[in-house]
């Protein structure tokens, strides 16, 4: 007659870096560890594992190098990605606790603890933005540069001030927008103490700065800025833009009395968070 073998235990290097140590996803985790262990390279370490607390099947396994996404605690391996490819992490708080979700990627683990949710989202964020620089090219000098050139407008100190001047001002708008969808008031006021004052020693390099900040505050700022980036170049190329329209002659100086940069971005992100 033959005995039942015991599951042998999950190992200390799993064990300890369980974000969903509940007993159902402790025995799932333990049963998958094996396909753990055959899924990680050479010298890989388990970073972080989380396990969805109402399905007890997706698993997620952060590593140092990359992200697992595999099934039924770890028996069957789904994909990897490489965590500099990861756009990034958030927590959505739901009835029962927090949902831990990888943007774009179509995962999402319901945690029954919203910190062990937040932790597992800062880790995760963390870990991309050590392993992502910053991948838009500097805009000063040659962005600016190439937008004259093909604007047909003189290269001039006025025309690169004025230029930058306005880029600075789109790249606050699109961060008003992102700390607010990312419910981040308090990263909004940082920004504002930054740059929500005239520097003009620094008019040129200001819009980098910003780039900079913003790449190295949030993964989930990258796309967004490399797409605004793209699409506000694309937009001064158009006839009609105000670069365009000053074709052979001088960029208008952008004086709007009315409003500061500081009032224009605090109504991005106050329209961003209510949307």
């Amino acid at each position: 007659m033959g005995f039942l073998r015991p599951d042998e235990p999950l190992e200390a290097r799993f064990s300890n870096v369980l974000f969903t140590p509940g007993d159902r996803a402790r025995r799932a985790v333990t049963k998958g560890q094996k396909g753990i262990r055959d899924a990680l390279l050479p010298d890989e370490r388990a970073l972080g594992i989380a396990l969805d607390e109402r399905s007890h099947d997706e698993t997620v396994v952060l590593t140092d190098r990359r992200v697992l996404i595999m099934r039924r605690g770890g028996r069957a391996l789904v994909r990897a990605t490489d965590i500099a490819e990861v756009p990034g992490a958030y927590t959505e708080v739901t009835p029962g606790g927090g949902t831990f979700d990888l943007d774009r990627m179509g995962v999402r683990i319901h945690m029954r603890d919203v910190t062990s949710a937040n932790a597992l989202t800062t880790l995760i964020n963390n870990a991309v933005l050590k392993h992502r620089p910053r991948r838009i090219t500097m805009l000063n000098p040659d962005f600016y540069l190439d937008l004259l050139s093909r604007g047909g407008v003189p290269d001039t100190p006025v025309n690169r001030a004025r230029l930058a001047e306005r880029t600075e001002f789109a790249i606050g708008g699109q961060a008003g927008a992102f700390t607010a969808q990312l419910r981040a008031p308090e990263a909004f006021e940082e920004f504002v103490r930054r740059f929500g004052f005239d520097s003009p020693n620094r008019r040129l390099q200001r819009a980098d700065d910003m780039i900079d900040w913003l790449w190295a505050w949030h993964p989930l700022c990258h796309h967004g800025l490399t797409r605004q980036v793209a699409k506000w170049r694309d937009g001064l190329l158009r006839p009609g833009s105000f670069l365009t329209a000053a074709a052979g002659s001088e960029i208008p100086d952008w004086n709007d009395s009315t409003t500061s940069n500081e009032q224009a971005w605090r109504l991005v992100f106050e329209k961003n968070w209510r949307g």
